[in-house]
């Protein structure tokens, strides 16, 4: 089923995890952020652990540095439930600081909560894990 923001149902309220997924949009968008569709698991354990109604990984690689970060969206009707996974970040500003050749989550991290602050502010059913 595709999900619409300005989609109405019977009762007359709007979709809420297409409102959602609009506001996620915007906060990719202002972060310059490219996204990607994430395929569904083959694994036969995951379905024990439901499936995600949006999964995406957004990422952005630019002069200063890369992050990216996996997104998991699933609708409860009375919640949406929003989970985030650093995947870790790298570039010029860990060189410059001697920090070369590292792995750091923190440019990740950062980039998740400020999507994450985006949807909470506006949806107070939202749910971040």
């Amino acid at each position: 089923m595709t999900h619409h923001a300005d989609e109405v149902d019977d009762s007359g309220h709007r979709d809420p995890l297409a409102e959602v997924a609009a506001l996620l949009n915007a906060a990719l968008s202002s972060q310059k952020a490219t996204v990607e569709p994430l395929t569904v698991s083959d694994n036969p354990l995951d379905q024990f652990s439901g499936r995600p109604d949006i999964s995406l990984l957004a990422s952005r690689k630019g002069p200063t540095g890369v992050w990216g970060v996996r997104l998991y969206l699933m609708d409860h009707d009375d919640r949406r439930e929003i989970h985030f996974e650093a995947l870790g970040d790298g570039g010029f500003s860990r060189a410059f600081h001697g920090i070369k050749n590292t792995f750091s989550l923190a440019k990740s991290f950062t980039r998740a909560e400020a999507i994450a602050a985006v949807v909470t502010n506006a949806d107070s059913t939202a749910v971040v894990r």
